[in-house]
């Protein structure tokens, strides 16, 4: 069978906060779709490259988000009706990722302690006019 489908996908993913907004929101391929290349061969050539599709009624996949702050659903909707297909609490896996491994990026918050940035700017200006002065000193030397 020859195809002509569109890769933007048939489903829309979308990730959501505890309080209901929209976080990210993406277009995935429909994975009852499969795709595949077939080589066809005859008496009079090699071979020739076909492309081919395939459609199942249902079809399981794996599918990875980077984690963003906030995030406890996520949402799977078929494009063309709208309808939603599936929604999945992800908090309990998120809360079970941070407790085995509480030192990841997001499993904990932090903050500094205000710094006054006067002593850094005086630090780095100074600094900067010694390896200055050191670079004219060099070239004045060379000639």
């Amino acid at each position: 069978m020859l195809i002509n489908h569109r890769n933007t996908g048939e489903l829309r993913g979308r990730v959501k906060s505890s309080g209901g907004a929209t976080l990210k929101e993406f277009d995935i391929w429909d994975a009852r779709y499969q795709m595949a290349d077939v080589l066809e061969t005859t008496n009079e050539s090699s071979g020739n490259l076909t492309g081919y599709l395939d459609y199942s009624d249902n079809a399981d996949f794996t599918f990875v988000l980077p984690y963003q702050e906030d995030q406890t659903n996520f949402e799977l909707y078929d494009k063309k009706s709208g309808s939603l297909l599936t929604r999945i609490n992800m908090s309990p896996a998120i809360s079970q990722f941070q407790s085995t491994y509480p030192k990841e990026p997001g499993s904990f918050s932090f903050s500094l302690p205000p710094m006054d940035s006067t002593p850094v700017y005086l630090i780095t200006g100074i600094a900067l006019s010694l390896l200055l002065m050191g670079m004219i000193i060099s070239l004045m030397r060379k000639k």
